[in-house]
């Protein structure tokens, strides 16, 4: 099967600390992010869940 390149942008500090967590599993960052691109497909959703961060203030803005 043919690949093609992916480019991403990330803040440096991520990309590092991403990069360690890889190579300490023993996988390169492009598998790792070729494995949840499969999960996604494979789940048709992605494979955690997404929220909003809280607001620290009520609704009345108190």
């Amino acid at each position: 099967m043919a690949q093609t390149n992916v480019s991403v942008r990330m803040d440096e500090e991520l990309k590092t600390e991403f990069d360690n967590f890889c190579k300490s599993i023993g996988l390169t960052m492009s598998a790792a992010i070729c494995i949840y691109a499969k999960r996604v497909v494979a789940e048709q959703k992605i494979p955690f869940e997404l929220s909003a961060p809280e607001d620290k203030k009520s609704p009345s803005g108190k």
